[in-house]
């Protein structure tokens, strides 16, 4: 993974902090609160993605007409396969035309959580080659401490509630990507081939090593989170083999207490990877 503009990525956050402000002065309706939230990501998500592709909400089938779950955000090549059904900007779109799908999230809790797998599970159940299945992301705009949060990702992965094979094959119990902006942290699971380095890993930018880096804190972890989606739309996820997720993660200048990488196993570890 590259890396991003920081000050851009500051502004990100600000506005999208702004504009929860803002709502908040006048609107109390949690339902409409969480819809105007998707609008606020959407926004981001259109921006940093190339041409020929659209942001929709709606659905994916496979071959066999099996749906997944609504998706708040979805990323679909209409060009290349044209949706099933649309109306304005919802959709019900093949398998092969998504590229990746986006939960939003006003608060990530333990229930929450859950619903989070389950829409991440109805995805990577659909039939067809694994290499037509979206990626998935999480936005979370509030949640739980990194620790808590590293325990949950650690017990859906030892679940294996997808019922994968024993290996680096149950870390798919958990999407790609997921953010939590408030608490300024992120998990990041490899993907693609490669001989080391099947982790899912979370990193707290809280804990930086650098006090010059604490001006553009609030950035850090929505930066990332765009790097990551900006890697799998425009280079087909090149920077998420397990070596250069590896090198990115040990690269990163926080404290070992803001590292955790999570083994296929479950197992929960702290620090750079061995």
């Amino acid at each position: 993974m590259a890396g991003f503009d920081a000050q851009y990525c500051q502004g990100i956050a600000k506005v999208l902090e702004g504009e929860d402000l803002k709502m908040g002065c006048y609107i109390e309706h949690a339902q409409t609160r969480g819809v105007l939230r998707e609008r606020f990501v959407a926004k981001f998500v259109r921006d940093a993605t190339p041409g020929g592709l659209r942001v929709d909400t709606g659905f994916i089938r496979d071959g066999r007409g099996q749906p997944s779950k609504q998706c708040d955000l979805l990323i679909h090549a209409p060009c290349e396969t044209p949706p099933l059904y649309r109306w304005e900007d919802l959709v019900v779109v093949r398998l092969k035309a998504a590229k990746a799908a986006i939960e939003v999230k006003s608060k990530i809790n333990k229930g929450k959580f859950k619903e989070i797998l389950g829409w991440h599970q109805s995805i990577e159940r659909l039939r067809g080659p694994s290499s037509l299945r979206p990626v998935t992301f999480v936005y979370g705009r509030d949640g739980v401490n990194f620790g808590t949060f590293a325990e949950y990702v650690s017990k859906a992965i030892s679940e294996n509630e997808l019922v994968c094979n024993p290996g680096t094959a149950q870390l798919t119990n958990v999407p790609t990507c997921m953010v939590v902006q408030d608490r300024h942290y992120l998990s990041v699971r490899a993907r693609g081939s490669g001989n080391n380095g099947w982790y899912v890993y979370l990193v707290d930018f809280t804990r930086t090593n650098k006090e010059e880096q604490c001006a553009s804190i609030d950035g850090m972890a929505i930066g990332w989170f765009l790097e990551v989606y900006r890697n799998v739309i425009q280079e087909r996820g090149e920077g998420l083999r397990p070596e250069a997720v590896r090198k990115w993660f040990n690269g990163l200048p926080i404290k070992d207490q803001g590292k955790t990488w999570i083994k296929p196993t479950g197992e929960i570890k702290r620090g750079n990877v061995e």
